[in-house]
This record gives C-alpha cells, sequence and structure tokens, in this order.
C-alpha cells in the first residue's frame, strides 16, 4: 500500500541546522619549506617549534575568535577538545594527524536555532581566517525541513512498501530504521540513507525533541511546535527531514558559506540544486513495464524536498587545494614499495640481479616521472596563490563590512 502523501502546505520551513569547517596545518615547517606557517612571536625563530606549540597558538585563536575562556578546554590524548557550550553550540577539536595539525570546528543544531545563526558564523569563521591566514574549508553543511507528516507518509522506506509500490533509491546508499522502547514497545520513529557522501534523516521531530537533555533546545521545539495542533488541539505530527552533506559534495560551497551577500535561501537551494542531480527517488507506474530505471519518473515528494526552485545559481569560488607533501616521506614511502617490488616478484634471480637490471626497470618512466612533477609543482604553486588570495579577499569583505561580534549576541 502507497502511503506517501503530498508535501505541499505541509513543509514549515527550511534552513541550516550544522555546519563544519576543518584546516589541515603542517606540523613542522622545515620539512614543509614551501608551506611554513608564520607565527608572530616565532617569525624570526631558527627553531623548528614543536607541536605543542602549534596546537596551543591555534587553540588561543580559536578562543579569542569565539570569545571563549580556557575553562572549555579539555586535553586529550592526541590534542585539544574545546567542548560545546550550552549558550552557544560550538564543538572544537584540535589533534595531530600523521604529520598535519588537523582542525575541526563544528557549529551543531543548537547553535542554527538562534536569530542571524548563518551571520553569526560566518562572523567567527572569517574571524579566524584573518587572524591565523589559515583556509578553513566547510567539509559538512545540514539543511533540515520540518513537514506535518509521519516520516512513513513523506519518503519509503519500508522494504515490502518500496517493492509493492515500485520505488527505487537511484543511488547506493544503507538504510537504518530507528526505534526506541516506549512504554515496554518497540516503535519505529524513522529512518536514514547514508553513502559516504551524504545523509537523509527522516524521523520523528517530537519525539526526538522529548529526549532531548539541553533544555533550552527542548523548550524552545516545544514551544515551536505548541501551535501546530488539530480543532481538538491535538498535536500534528512533525517530522524532520534532514540531508547532510559531506566532504568534496559540499567543499565547493566553503566561499558562499561565508559570504554575507549569499542569503541562506540561495545557498540552500543551491546545495539542494547540487545533490538531486545526482540522486533521485524514482518509481515505474502501475501500467509500465519498462525495466529502464533512468526512465522512471522522479517521485513527487522527492522533487518538492530537494529540487531548486531558486533562479540563481552560484558558480564555485573555493580554490583548488593542491597540498604540499613532504619528499623525505614520499621518497622512503617510494623506497618501500620497490623493495616489496623486487621481493615478491619471484622471477628475478637476486644471485644475477645487479644495480643496472634495477635502473632499466625504471629509466623509461624517468620522463612521465618528471613531466608529472612539474604539473604538481605548478598546482602546489597555484594553490598557494589562490590561498592567499582567498585569505586577502576574506579580510577584505570583512574589514569593509566592518564586522564586529560579541558572545553577548546570543544571549
Amino acid at each position: 500500500m502507497n502511503q506517501l502523501k503530498s508535501l505541499n502546505g505541509k513543509i514549515l520551513r527550511s534552513r541550516i541546522d550544522g555546519a563544519n569547517f576543518t584546516a589541515l596545518v603542517p606540523f613542522n615547517p622545515n620539512d614543509f619549506t614551501e608551506r611554513t606557517i608564520k607565527i608572530d612571536n616565532l617569525e624570526n625563530s631558527t627553531d623548528a617549534y614543536n607541536f605543542s606549540t602549534l596546537i596551543n597558538y591555534y587553540k588561543n585563536q580559536i578562543l579569542k575568535a569565539f570569545n571563549l575562556n580556557e575553562n572549555v578546554v579539555n586535553n586529550t590524548s592526541s590534542g585539544i577538545k574545546i567542548i560545546e557550550t550550552n549558550n552557544i553550540g560550538i564543538f572544537c577539536e584540535l589533534k595531530r594527524k600523521k604529520y598535519d595539525l588537523f582542525i575541526h570546528i563544528q557549529f551543531k543544531g543548537f547553535f542554527f536555532i538562534q536569530d542571524n545563526a548563518l551571520h553569526k558564523m560566518r562572523l567567527f569563521i572569517t574571524e579566524l581566517i584573518d587572524r591565523t591566514k589559515t583556509i578553513f574549508r566547510l567539509t559538512l553543511i545540514d539543511i533540515a525541513k520540518d513537514i506535518l507528516l509521519k516520516p512513513s507518509e513523506i519518503l519509503p522506506y519500508d522494504s515490502k512498501v518500496i517493492t509493492e509500490n515500485n520505488y527505487h533509491y537511484h543511488f547506493s546508499h544503507k538504510k537504518y530504521v530507528y526505534t526506541d522502547q516506549v512504554k515496554n514497545e518497540l516503535i519505529e520513529t524513522g529512518f536514514r540513507l547514508q553513502n559516504s557522501r551524504f545523509t537523509i534523516k527522516v524521523y520523528d521531530k517530537r519525539h526526538e525533541n522529548s529526549q532531548h537533555k539541553n533544555q533550552i533546545k527542548k523548550e524552545y521545539y516545544e514551544q515551536y511546535f505548541s501551535k501546530y495542533v488539530d480543532t481538538n488541539g491535538q498535536p500534528f505530527p512533525v517530522t524532520r527531514v534532514e540531508l547532510t552533506v559531506k566532504q568534496e559534495a559540499c567543499v565547493k560551497f566553503s566561499d558562499h558559506a561565508l559570504n554575507d551577500d549569499v542569503t541562506e535561501d540561495v545557498l540552500i537551494n543551491n546545495i539542494l540544486s547540487s545533490f538531486s542531480k545526482k540522486h533521485s527517488l524514482k518509481q515505474r507506474s502501475e501500467s509500465s513495464s519498462d525495466k529502464d530505471i533512468k526512465r522512471w519518473p522522479i517521485v513527487q515528494n522527492w522533487i518538492d524536498l530537494f529540487s531548486s526552485n531558486n533562479d540563481v545559481e552560484l558558480k564555485d569560488k573555493t580554490p583548488s587545494d593542491h597540498r604540499y607533501s613532504n619528499p623525505r616521506i614520499n621518497i622512503e614511502s617510494l623506497l618501500e614499495k620497490l623493495v616489496e617490488a623486487f621481493a615478491f616478484k619471484t622471477d628475478y634471480d637476486f644471485e644475477t640481479l645487479s644495480e643496472e637490471d634495477v635502473l632499466s626497470l625504471i629509466r623509461p618512466k624517468i620522463k612521465d616521472i618528471l613531466q608529472n612533477a612539474k604539473t604538481k609543482r605548478y598546482e602546489h604553486e597555484k594553490t598557494q596563490r589562490d590561498h592567499e588570495d582567498y585569505v586577502r579577499q576574506i579580510a577584505k569583505r570583512r574589514n569593509n563590512k566592518q564586522l564586529s561580534f560579541g558572545i553577548g549576541d546570543f544571549l
């Protein structure tokens, strides 16, 4: 039985509900001579600074940019965590990741329930970029829609319903069903579809809100949903549909996410448009026997959820990143691969194999190696120029608008 109902007039609002930014900073500038990070009090020093110095510098810049105190900082085995505070909804993590300092900044859903949240997020990140001259890239963004229907009425997730009604999610994914124990009864509260680049969550928002530990957030949604009742005073169901776009799929929106000239609606619609070009829910009509799924029409609810209705198309402005890597480490890795290549190729006779034999295998590839190295060097140097231009543009845009903020804006 087809349980889907029209979304017409049922969508309450669409908004950004979460965003992550990350940066990778070289740990030892002596090994990364073309990407040396200049720190004011060490700029003229010839000594390599240690990891503790580097991580503390960025920790202090984050605390200053976000106007936070040291009491929100926890030391971990691999670095530092700036814990989420109840009145701001930001979480930060700084840790060593191989030969880099990895910085992860997460703006949670609680942050986005506050007025002008997107504008304030932009203030925070542009302030941090201006302070550190480091690019922070958007690596995750949540788009949320609240809908006055049950999860099963919005998108199909029951395997029997999908099969009987000839539905097909036209993308690779794994499906998980949300359940909870209520009065000794196991109930389904929604589902999620996910792969490495995105997640779609569809769940009972009223039930989820009842479980919140954050009292401020819980009260906010109770008040927000209280007006959605029928003529008998009974609450309408409220389902949250979340699209989480991750990694490469959202990096191209890094600059737009920080540009106050791009409204929240325009940003949301462009993210949805980019997603819907490669992902769809299709359904074969009962009268059709067409087995080619590509020709099946897209389900209207999917169009209403994920298609853009905005004519403003944002162009990719985020610079590409061809990072510089440590030559010493690369050569050591190459030598290890060569050892394995010769050790496990049984047709080599180590009694007669000479240095010239080894070189003769490598020599035909030298021309290609040098050409590819030249291209790699050009890409890296262009990354550096784009990086510097990008940081200058962020700082200029910030100064032109004379942006300022304080923690009091959130209280």
